[in-house]
Parts: structure tokens; sequence; C-alpha cells
């Protein structure tokens, strides 16, 4: 499937399947038809676009971009819902929508993992990462039943409580290696993670 005109940052099915959202450098959103593997919306951003995710119901679509904001917009149609500034200065890398719809986690270049409600906008919490490190966190992910966020920082991974805000447990550090992606089981029992060294490392979680 062509049509970009950058280099394409993220990519993610849609729940039922039948369609794939992609974002890119070129400050553009797209989303395909895996049937017939035609184009179906060209979404216009503001900025180069870093991360893409389907809400679990499909009707939404989230984006994090280089502007330092996240854009949420309508699945069916491509048409914009709302943006959410915050960050401060801070490309936002990694987006995701917890099982409900009812709120979104961020990672950006701060450092700091960052909660907001889906229907307003609004912050609901900041989770602060390691202070003495100025770095990116490009994955951010929900468990299975929302109740945990992990996030990459640097060689290390945290596990936050995703209703309280609450730091749970670090996972890994002292490696050279950053982490560049998680993924939680099924169950939610086991988180795979992904290292710019070639690695993956399983943990298995309480």
């Amino acid at each position: 499937m062509r049509g970009h005109e950058g280099i394409i940052y993220s990519l993610a099915f849609s729940p039922d399947g039948r369609t794939l959202v992609s974002g890119s450098w070129d400050k553009t959103i797209r989303l395909w038809d895996l049937n017939s593997m035609n184009e179906l919306h060209l979404i216009q951003g503001d900025d180069s676009i870093y991360s893409v995710a389907f809400s679990p119901d499909g009707q939404l679509i989230a984006s994090g971009s280089f502007n330092e904001t996240i854009t949420i917009w309508k699945a069916n149609t491509g048409t914009l819902l709302r943006t959410i500034q915050g960050h401060g200065m801070r490309t936002v890398y990694a987006v995701a929508f917890n099982p409900d719809n009812r709120r979104i986690v961020s990672g950006d270049l701060s450092n700091n993992v960052r909660i907001w409600d889906t229907h307003t906008g609004d912050s609901i919490f900041v989770l602060k990462g390691r202070p003495e490190i100025f770095g990116r966190i490009v994955t951010v992910t929900y468990n299975p039943n929302g109740h945990i966020i992990a996030s990459g920082h640097g060689d290390e991974i945290k596990l936050w409580d995703a209703i309280t805000g609450e730091e749970l447990q670090t996972l890994g550090g002292g490696e050279e290696s950053e982490v560049r992606t998680v993924a939680f089981s099924p169950d939610g029992r086991m988180l795979a993670a992904g290292y710019d060294d070639n690695t993956i490392k399983l943990w298995k979680i309480p």
C-alpha cells in the first residue's frame, strides 16, 4: 500500500481487523481498507506523526505528534474531535487507549507518562520517571483489564497503578540498551519488552 511521502512511524489495526491506520513523518494519518487495500481516508495533521492507536471499540483514533499534541479523530470519517495539549515542548512518541476508551496514556520526551481523559482532554495524572534521566518514552501500554500501565524509561520498564498513579514496580535496569516496545499477554500475566540491542525479555507479572 503506497501513499505516504515520508517515514511511517506507527501502525495499528482496528479491533475488527478490517482497517489499518498509519502515521507518518509526512504529517498525515491514513486509513486503509484491508480487503481492497485501498486508502479510505487521508487525515492531514499539523506536524509529523509518531504514534497512532485505535480505541478498543474501533470508534476513535488517537495520534501523537512532533508538535507536542495528542489528537483524537473519528475513525469512520477522519473527522477531528479534539486536540489535547499539555506536553510542554515535548514530542509525543507513544499513545494507547485503556480498555473502556475513557483514558489515553502517552509517553513523551520528558521521561514522564501522562494520563488523559479521552472525552474532555483533561490531564488526570503525570507519572514521573527517573528525574536524573532526560529521555524519551517511546512505548506505553495498558494491561488487558486496564489496571496497570507499562512504560519504557531508558533501560527500565515501570509498572504503574492506572487508577491511582502509584508506581508499582521497576523491571530491569543496568543495561546499555533502550526499551523500544512493551506488550502484555492476553491474560496480563506476562510482559514482553523489545530493546535496541536486538533482544526481547519476558517478565512474569504477579
